[in-house]
């Protein structure tokens, strides 16, 4: 999109976007942020007449190395770690339903770990890839959309049983993972949260995580059990 044409929070949104890809910090981009609306406010100026490209605005800019975030592989683990656990949860909460249906053990299929395997190729290919995804929008949607239609029709083209579990151990093991999940991501909100800061008036304008994010992998297993479990009910 021309960058005249764009309202100036659309203008501010898109320069935010480009530095967190950046990987600036909050501080940062708030001071950024704050830069160009007291020079816009004191010129009389629209952002796009004073700055032209939000986006290449954003990248001309120069930080001090303080001001960019820890990219490690270490600091990439610390995040993904509670995302791994609570896809493994809500992975298991079908099966667990299914099983005590059926008084039967937990089974976990082939295509489950393939459609597993995905998400971790996605979201490994996300890190480094995520510039790149977001500037070409068709082969991100195409990237994105592929994945999505993959890990839903592995376990469906994939149906053979790779394990099982006694239920007793499915439902020990999913709820570990469900409170690793939660207990990581609120670590993250604490240790991890990178809020952009208003300079002028210290107040966070965005925070990083919510509170229902710190949730969100109990209330989709609980969701993924409560779909599964219906048609089983009616069925009986």
């Amino acid at each position: 999109m021309n960058a005249n044409k764009l309202t100036d929070k659309q203008w501010l949104d898109e320069m935010v976007i480009e530095l967190r890809l950046r990987e600036i910090n909050g501080t940062a981009i708030g001071d950024a942020v704050a830069a160009v609306e007291t020079h816009c406010a004191e010129s009389g100026e629209r952002p796009a007449e004073a700055f032209g490209n939000p986006r290449e605005y954003a990248r001309a800019l120069d930080f001090a190395p303080s001001q960019i975030s820890d990219t490690s592989a270490q600091s990439w683990a610390k995040v993904l770690a509670p995302i791994a656990a609570g896809m493994v949860g809500v992975s298991l909460a079908p099966g667990i339903v299914r099983a005590l249906f059926d008084h039967s053990s937990v089974t976990i299929s082939w295509g489950d770990l393939a459609a597993l395997a995905t998400l971790a190729l996605v979201v490994a290919v996300s890190i480094k890839y995520l510039h790149a995804l977001l500037q070409n929008k068709l082969t991100g949607i195409l990237f994105f959309g592929g994945a999505v239609a993959a890990m839903a029709m592995l376990p469906i083209l994939l149906p053979g049983t790779a394990s099982t579990l006694p239920v007793v151990v499915a439902v020990a093991l999913t709820i570990a993972c469900l409170v690793a999940s939660v207990l990581g991501l609120r670590w993250q909100r604490h240790a991890l949260d990178d809020p952009i800061i208003d300079p002028r008036t210290r107040q966070r304008t965005s925070p990083l995580l919510s509170i229902l994010t710190i949730w969100l992998f109990p209330i989709v297993a609980a969701a993924t059990g409560l779909i599964t479990a219906i048609p089983l009910w009616m069925a009986k």
